[in-house]
């Protein structure tokens, strides 16, 4: 019976083993869910039957082998380097419970009995601690830890080294009973509390997505407000050009009723006076309504921070692209350019944006100064902000768009200057591949 225990124990850690594996480095394909379920029941049954009813010690690791490329089979990534990289991690696993069961000899007041079980105990906690290992070393440990305020992090790995420390206990307690009855005792506790350090972590997870839910509606909020603000200022601005338009009619009478009476220089005054009043008024003629509004909205908002803003627009071709497409551009582009411009203190804060179209490719700058230069990985800003899972969503919006129009993006800074240069292929968008 110990012995059954023992391996049924064996199977469900070394399935569990493999899967974590995959987990932590690929992605579940969504379109091969059933064969996942499948795994889930089929292949803990084959490793209990390898395991304890397959003594060629030449057959059972090659069989090992076999369940772990068909349990890669769930996974999404390229084919050849998944089922390497998963088989040789189950011959790690084979080859160090070779080595357990090899260096074990029998004490004189231990029988050898015991000391199997407690060493096939001993290479699964082995195992689980290489996985714990592994997780802590991947990516993956930021969709739980990264949107989890400190507090959470804390009950959850303090939960895990209490475990840790049970299950330990447990063994060492088991190796001095000298008991084999009870080791299947302790194979059910010790997968009690594997099991609710699953259950635990997958609390945490559907914690930490709701949080990042949480902080996502408060971005969209926020840009639905930005969203909001631009249509009152294109509003405005539309007024401003009506009313521009209505007086400037009376104005060239005026100006005309001067000239015909020879006043000259009273209407070269009144004329001069009119253009003064039109430089002041940031009206933009890029040829498209939206881009007209977002870039007066975002110089204004420049200008009310004291920034001086500049534009430089030599776009005279009709755009293929979609021009709201360009406008989301130019407002995250502005919106980091006008936070970054507003740390400078020690020169005259400033944003400049240039729009060129050459040889089909829309090319668009945005420079502006800094205070210090920012640090630039993998073609985003490294950020010290406490929304690190947020910050840079203007540049991975620019980016996704970018891949739309075969173009690209490039954030250079030098000399506490910085540029946001955007390519764009002058056509219609491609959609994006999921």
């Amino acid at each position: 019976m110990e012995h059954f225990i023992i391996n049924i124990f064996s199977a469900i850690v070394e399935y569990f083993a493999i899967y974590a594996f995959l987990w932590i480095f690929y992605d579940r394909d969504p379109q091969r869910r059933h064969w996942r379920m499948a795994c889930h029941m089929i292949m803990p049954v084959l490793f209990f039957l390898f395991s304890g009813y397959v003594t060629n010690i030449y057959l059972r690791p090659i069989l090992f082998v076999g369940c772990t490329i068909l349990i890669a089979q769930g996974f999404q990534g390229n084919t050849g380097q998944r089922i390497f990289s998963v088989a040789v991690f189950q011959i790690i696993l084979i080859s160090l419970e070779i080595i357990i069961s090899l260096s074990l000899q029998p004490m004189k007041d231990i029988s050898f009995e015991t000391f199997y079980f407690g060493g096939n105990i001993f290479a699964r906690l082995v195992t689980l601690g290489v996985l714990i290992l592994l997780f802590w070393c991947s990516q993956k440990k930021r969709i739980i830890f990264d949107p989890l305020r400190l507090h959470y992090i804390f009950i959850l790995l303090l939960f895990s080294a209490l475990s840790l420390f049970f299950v330990l206990f447990s063994h060492f307690l088991l190796l001095l009973a000298d008991i084999p009855s009870l080791f299947s005792l302790g194979c059910l506790g010790i997968l009690l509390a594997v099991f609710t350090n699953i259950c635990l972590y997958y609390l945490f997870y559907q914690l930490a997505v709701g949080e990042t839910a949480k902080a996502k509606l408060q971005v969209i909020n926020a840009h639905v407000s930005q969203q909001k603000e631009a249509q009152a200022q294109l509003e405005q601005t539309h007024q401003q050009v009506r009313k521009l338009h209505h007086d400037m009619k009376h104005y060239l009478i005026a100006i005309a009723g001067l000239l015909k009476q020879n006043q000259v220089a009273e209407a070269q005054m009144e004329l001069e006076k009119q253009l003064q009043t039109i430089a002041h008024t940031r009206l933009f003629d890029t040829g498209y309504p939206v881009l007209n509004s977002v870039l007066a909205y975002k110089f204004e908002q420049a200008q009310s921070k004291a920034i001086t803003p500049q534009l430089f627009w030599n776009i005279n071709t009709p755009l293929q692209i979609h021009v709201v497409d360009l406008a989301v551009i130019l407002v995250n582009g502005l919106d980091n350019a006008i936070e970054a411009a507003c740390q400078v203190t020690a020169t005259q804060p400033f944003l400049s944006v240039y729009a060129e179209l050459k040889s089909g490719y829309i090319k668009v700058r945005i420079i502006n100064n800094t205070h210090i230069d920012p640090v630039i990985v993998n073609g985003t800003i490294a950020t010290t902000k406490q929304d690190k899972a947020f910050h840079g969503l203007g540049l991975e919006s620019i980016a996704a768009l970018c891949r739309q129009y075969q173009g690209q993006s490039f954030l250079e800074c030098e000399n506490h200057l910085f540029t946001l240069m955007v390519l764009l292929q002058n056509t219609a968008p491609t959609p994006l591949e999921f």
